[in-house]
């Protein structure tokens, strides 16, 4: 019990947007380590985590002979039914819905860009099947828990930007902001709400020292699913990825241009698909 207590408790993360991208992939880096054995093999971001050794994870999407349809009966005349309320898809995933999430962050990535995974690890004893949270570990009630994560570090002309796709899971809403109502931050961030194929979705955009930010928010019961695109990431990401591997400490500089608008990233973050139970 105290082992679960200890790994909840590292498991915590200040909620986005109230904190930059660099700043998130900072924290998560740290805490990731100190995850794995718990079962979240999050990197990090609401914007977040890779290179030299890539953890590469294929879903095998579940077979089987299609169902025949239902018998529809027409209600009777006299009878009248409310429409049902629209379900908000729970924050809910395995691990292995990271390489769904991966495949269509890949349909983003412009041509002319390298693409390398920002990579991740974990120990053996941890299940990426498990779908999280879950009894044994519950989504924190302080905090944030990363249960899928996907991100894809994009080169050009020497310059490094990153793709991620991060959903996380909490016990207490008030943890993430995705309606615009909180004061923006970072400084001078521009919030709004859009609608893309019905889905309610936030769009943040700003700038810093690392240049243009983009984050696309999908609120989810008991969390959100978060997609951002980073110019140029902070002198601790360029230089020290999750498992310690990359070699050599020189910060490489932002990308010319951020590649991925913000309507691209409103648009996969309505994608159901994105979501392992959508």
């Amino acid at each position: 019990m105290n082992d679960v207590r200890e790994i909840c408790e590292r498991m915590l993360v200040t909620p986005p947007p109230l904190r930059d991208s660099a700043e998130v992939l900072a924290a998560a880096r740290r805490s990731v380590v100190r995850r794995r054995r718990a079962g979240v093999a999050s990197v990090g971001a609401l914007t977040a985590a890779a290179t030299g050794v890539v953890l590469t994870l294929q879903l095998t999407p579940a077979g089987g002979t299609a169902l025949p349809a239902p018998l529809v009966v027409a209600p009777l005349a006299t009878s009248s039914a409310a429409p049902a309320p629209a379900r908000t898809p729970p924050a809910k995933a395995a691990f292995t819905h990271s390489a769904q999430m991966r495949h269509l962050l890949l349909g983003l990535a412009p041509a002319g860009y390298s693409v390398r995974d920002f990579p991740v690890s974990y120990d053996k004893d941890f299940d990426p099947t498990a779908v999280l949270p879950n009894r044994g570990l519950p989504a924190p009630r302080n905090g944030l828990m990363s249960v899928a994560f996907a991100g894809l570090l994009l080169g050009r002309g020497g310059g490094e930007g990153l793709l991620s796709a991060n959903i996380w899971s909490t016990g207490d809403p008030k943890q993430l902001d995705v309606d615009c109502s909180a004061p923006a931050r970072p400084a001078k961030a521009v919030c709004k709400m859009v609608t893309v194929d019905g889905v309610a979705i936030q769009v943040t955009t700003w700038n810093d020292e690392r240049g243009r930010h983009v984050s696309a928010s999908r609120a989810l019961a008991g969390g959100a699913l978060i997609l951002s695109a980073d110019q140029g990431l902070g002198t601790d990401e360029s230089q020290t990825p999750l498992d310690g591997r990359r070699p050599g400490n020189r910060v490489k500089p932002r990308l010319a241009t951020l590649p991925v608008t913000a309507d691209q990233l409103a648009k996969l973050a309505a994608n159901p698909d994105m979501l392992q139970f959508p």
